[in-house]
Formats: structure tokens, sequence, C-alpha cells
């Protein structure tokens, strides 16, 4: 199946919700295995994240990139004012990128009646299969 990164870090910031809650044995073990996957995108993610904010962040005389000092985005990389738009599409793109992740064939009745938010239903969605 195809998804997206966005899709994958949405549905990593959320399934120990699920992995944290008694399941039976395969759909545990379904869970674990598109995680495993996951993982591995979410690393491919990180270290093209890390390129772009080189890329396109404002350096010091020393070549370190340049942070917020304060407020609310306090760390944040400070992004070249002349690159802001091309740095947004780079992120953009990253964000957008499809990746295959093998189908384990996970369904919504693998869960039984077990208690989750919407928001966090939401982020497993795209990883459930709708074949019998």
């Amino acid at each position: 199946m195809k998804v997206t990164i966005e899709q994958i870090l949405d549905f990593n910031g959320s399934v120990d919700e699920f992995l944290e809650k008694p399941l039976n044995i395969k759909t545990a073990y379904k869970l674990a295995m598109i995680k495993r996957q996951t993982d591995e995108q979410t690393d491919f993610y990180q270290t093209s994240f890390f390129k772009i904010l080189n890329e396109y962040g404002k350096k010091d005389e020393n070549g370190e990139l340049q942070r917020v000092q304060e407020g609310v985005n306090e760390g944040n990389v400070l992004i070249q004012e002349d690159k802001l738009e091309e740095c947004n599409n780079a992120l953009s793109d990253l964000m957008g990128l499809e990746v295959e992740i093998n189908n384990y064939n996970l369904k919504l009745e693998d869960f039984g009646d077990m208690e989750v938010s919407a928001d966090d239903l939401a982020t497993i969605i795209p990883f459930l299969s709708e074949e019998e």
C-alpha cells in the first residue's frame, strides 16, 4: 500500500496508544510489523528534513545553523528570507512523498471494542485494509 510521509508521521505519533492496549496476537503482530516499516521511513524523513534545513537555514560565520532565540518558536532554525518559498516547497514535497508499505491486511474489526479517540483512529485509517 502507498502512504505519504505525513501519514507515517501521524501514525507513529499515535500508534503507541494502540500498542499499549490489549490486542490479540495477530492484531499486535500486524501493527508491530507496520510500525517497524514506518520507523524506517521516519528515519528517512528525519535525515531528509535536516538536509533541507541545512540547505535553506541561515548560518553564522562558523557555518552553524542559526536558531530563534526566544518566543514560541525558540530553538527553531531560521530560514534564509530569499529561500523561504523554496524551503517550504521542499518540505511540502517531503511530507507528500508516497512510499510503499507492506499491507498486513489490518482491519478495523481487528481492534474489537477497543476505545480510542477519533484523532488516534484517523491516524491508522490509511493503514487499514478494505480487502476481505
